[in-house]
């Protein structure tokens, strides 16, 4: 019996892990958003940049994707 208690325990301990990086991912995702709307707001502040993200040789494919997904309200969990 003991047995099963510790590895219920530990169970435990990890799903409680899991759901606490959930957590940290999805207000981190949040906190992204809630930055490119800032910066949307500015008035000025994506006019050199969309000449950037048209430019593949200055921007990687994941910041495009990000960019990209941000603007069109989806929210990314790695």
């Amino acid at each position: 019996m003991d047995i099963l208690e510790a590895a219920l325990g530990r169970l435990k301990d990890y799903t409680e892990g899991a759901r606490m990086e959930l957590e940290i991912r999805v207000s981190d995702k949040a906190l992204l958003a809630k930055g490119y709307k800032a910066l949307l707001c500015v008035p000025g502040a994506m006019a050199a940049s969309t000449s950037v993200l048209e430019d593949e040789s200055k921007v990687d494919k994941s910041t495009r994707l990000e960019v990209k997904t941000q603007i069109e309200g989806t929210i990314l969990i790695w």
